[in-house]
């Protein structure tokens, strides 16, 4: 399967089939769970709202609370220990659209993985009988 690098996190590096092939359902969910902690505040661990992000790390936080920790704790980055002010945070607009993507990624997979098990459970009575059917047969 002829695979292209799309996107590098950290030191997460993604990758996307080209030839149309589908990853396993279970490596799908890992991947949006792995890409959700790229865009999770490292201060209160949350999904990012309003998204700044450190000129100096680079690390994503939601904006009430670095403002929070510039103006009650210290002004420096709690990641990185820079010296930092409100006025120097980088607004990342699109972390949002990103986050929103991934909900609906993580929800169509959780549809899809419910989906799945009502497969599953139909095919279980129908799968009884054939064995029932094939233990009678042998006798």
């Amino acid at each position: 399967m002829d695979e292209q690098s799309v996107e590098r996190c950290g030191c997460l590096v993604l990758t996307v089939p080209q030839s149309g092939g589908a990853y396993p359902g279970v490596f799908k969910d890992v991947l949006a769970q792995s890409i959700a902690e790229v865009f999770r505040c490292f201060i209160c661990m949350e999904k990012l709202r309003d998204a700044r992000l450190c000129p100096h790390c680079s690390k994503l936080c939601c904006f009430s609370c670095i403002r929070r920790w510039l103006t009650e704790q210290r002004a420096q980055c709690p990641h990185c220990r820079a010296p930092l002010q409100l006025r120097e945070l980088v607004n990342c607009r699109w972390a949002e659209e990103v986050t929103q993507q991934l909900d609906t990624l993580q929800l169509c997979s959780l549809t899809k993985h419910e989906e799945n098990e009502k497969d599953n459970m139909a095919d279980i009575p129908l799968n009884l009988w054939q064995k029932f059917m094939s233990n009678m047969s042998l006798k």
